[in-house]
């Protein structure tokens, strides 16, 4: 179970509709949908999380 400390970021790109992603470091980084945060959330470390945003902005993706 997450607990609740510390507070979700959202994305300043996300719409009016909330359709983003919500961040939160909790010792790793957890990652949930904002319109669905009560259905869970996604972990991964810090550096993972770092090098996954950089590909996204340089259109680096491995794709298989």
């Amino acid at each position: 179970m997450i607990r609740s400390e510390g507070k979700w970021k959202k994305s300043s790109h996300s719409d009016s509709k909330g359709a983003c992603l919500e961040i939160k470091a909790h010792g790793v980084l957890l990652v949930r949908d904002s319109k669905a945060p009560n259905k869970g959330c996604v972990t991964c470390g810090v550096a993972a999380w770092t090098d996954f945003v950089e590909s996204i902005k340089t259109c680096s993706l491995p794709f298989s």
